[in-house]
């Protein structure tokens, strides 16, 4: 994911200089915009336009010794 790229980057000035902003500022409204973007999502499931919300968590495993066909 690109945040994740971006995150790596330790210079406030080079932050600055790509999006405007003090890394400090853009991590809280990153935050806000997650909140935001699971609240619509959530509202989604309820009107049923979608089944549910993503939100990670862990890879399922099998307890049969398949390979995955990709």
């Amino acid at each position: 994911m690109i945040y994740d790229k971006f995150s790596q980057i330790t210079d406030d000035r080079i932050v600055a200089s790509l999006i405007g902003m003090p890394k400090a500022k853009f991590t809280a409204l990153v935050k806000v915009f997650e909140s935001a973007a699971l609240a619509i999502d959530r509202e989604r499931v309820e009107k049923g336009e979608i089944k549910h919300v993503k939100q990670g968590g862990p890879k399922g495993y099998s307890v049969f010794n398949f390979k995955k066909i990709h």
